[in-house]
């Protein structure tokens, strides 16, 4: 008698993201973009088959889920963030959303400050902040921390670069998260400072290899990717939450 035939081998489960394969002229290797946590997409260069292409995506699964999970851990920014702020809801800062208490304090003018991973607003008894004053008072606070933090992460980043900007500068830009001048001041949107750390550390960088590359080519993203690994999963994040975190705490 025969030996019973063997079972079939299960098919390999299907991929919890769809993937997009797209070819570039100007690549010179393989790479893969984790734009969002649904959406993978593979770059081959031009003369790259797709067999080497597929072997290059199945060595890096373990990569593709962890930026994946790093997408979908990120706190979105909520369309009620757009509002003036009213003393109560929470406000964020590195990717987070904190709560607000209040406390008395003796002096007439209210203050915003961060104590034991929340924020404190600070009020007369006898005199309560005017509303409108909130949300200037929300950005000042948020404003603070940004140069905080951007001076941290830029001294780390030059100590690992070996890039050494003139200056650094933290403003209200609408129009880009981050520019770096012909006489190589840095200059950083505030905001960045309620995105996930690793999101902020990445314009950082980002503007400091526009000191050795003053465009955006070839060699300016393999500088990047250099100090910065997963910078697509944070050009992603800021694709994806920037529109929002432009309209936080609006003025006027």
């Amino acid at each position: 008698m025969s030996a019973p035939p063997e079972p079939p081998e299960p098919p390999e489960p299907a991929p919890a993201y769809r993937l997009e394969t797209r070819i570039s002229a100007r690549a010179r290797r393989l790479r893969i973009e984790v734009r969002s946590a649904d959406t993978v997409t593979l770059v081959l260069p031009r003369r790259c088959s797709m067999p080497q292409a597929q072997a290059f995506l199945a060595q890096h699964q373990a990569w593709i889920e962890r930026q994946r999970q790093r997408l979908q851990a990120r706190p979105a920014v909520p369309a009620a963030a757009a509002a003036p702020w009213d003393g109560h809801s929470p406000l964020p800062l590195r990717g987070e959303w904190l709560p607000v208490t209040h406390a008395a304090h003796r002096y007439r003018r209210p203050a915003l400050r961060l104590q034991d991973g929340q924020w404190v607003l600070l009020s007369h008894p006898d005199q309560p902040p005017d509303h409108a004053a909130l949300t200037p008072l929300a950005r000042r606070a948020l404003i603070a921390e940004a140069c905080r933090t951007a001076e941290h992460l830029l001294h780390a980043a030059r100590a690992e670069t070996g890039l050494h900007p003139t200056g650094l500068r933290v403003s209200d830009t609408r129009a880009q998260w981050g520019s770096c001048s012909a006489r190589g001041v840095v200059q950083l949107c505030w905001r960045l400072v309620c995105a996930p750390p690793e999101v902020m550390r990445y314009v950082v960088i980002h503007e400091l290899c526009h000191l050795r590359h003053r465009n955006h080519g070839p060699r300016f993203w393999t500088l990047v990717a250099a100090h910065c690994p997963s910078y697509s999963a944070h050009r992603a994040w800021l694709r994806q939450e920037g529109a929002a975190l432009m309209r936080l705490l609006p003025k006027g």
